[in-house]
């Protein structure tokens, strides 16, 4: 049965990505059934059609007064590729449905829960590995600084060497002044 639904779900949706768009109809959305099911079928959209549908039922889905609505607004907000902003925007909707004074289905309430809990932590897992990517890019510079010097100082080491043994052979030249050779003895 749910597979069935699932199935009628996503032909319906992509029945609605082909048709082409007419002013004030939104393609069907899985507002009905399972919304496990339903966020699973957002995690199967690529990026263009997330975007799409994002765009087609996200304003109506935040205007619905169906808790369930908004719950496929905060899911289809909340999948992995989704931007620090629809990351916020997800946020601010399940806040709303769990301190409303509409009841939530316990159901639906231990899922909003769940998912508001796993976004935070998603988020501040998102935050620390984009520290972590300021700092690494800040030390490959230093890094880049650092080796550059040191080629630099190399060079300056390989020129002070040369002149070195400029100024030992000058001063050879100066202390050990040429001997004649065999054929300047000669009478």
């Amino acid at each position: 049965m749910k597979c069935r639904i699932l199935l009628l779900m996503m032909s319906l949706w992509l029945g609605a990505c082909v048709m082409p768009g007419r002013p004030g109809i939104a393609p069907p959305a899985p507002t009905g059934g399972d919304p496990i099911n339903a966020y699973q079928t957002f995690g199967l959209l690529d990026a263009k059609a997330r975007a799409r549908m994002l765009k087609q039922v996200g304003n109506l889905w935040s205007r619905s007064p169906r808790q369930r609505d908004r719950l496929n607004l905060a899911m289809l907000l909340a999948q992995p590729a989704a931007s620090s902003k629809e990351w916020h925007r997800a946020l601010r909707l399940l806040d709303g449905m769990l301190a409303s004074q509409k009841p939530l289905a316990p159901r639906m309430r231990r899922l909003a829960v769940l998912l508001r809990d796993q976004l935070r932590r998603a988020q501040t897992e998102r935050s620390k590995a984009l520290a972590l990517r300021r700092r690494l890019k800040a030390r490959l510079a230093a890094s880049r600084r650092l080796s550059a010097r040191l080629a630099s100082l190399q060079t300056q080491l390989r020129q002070l060497k040369t002149i070195e043994q400029n100024l030992n052979e000058r001063e050879r030249a100066i202390i050990a002044p040429s001997t004649p050779g065999p054929s300047d003895e000669r009478p």
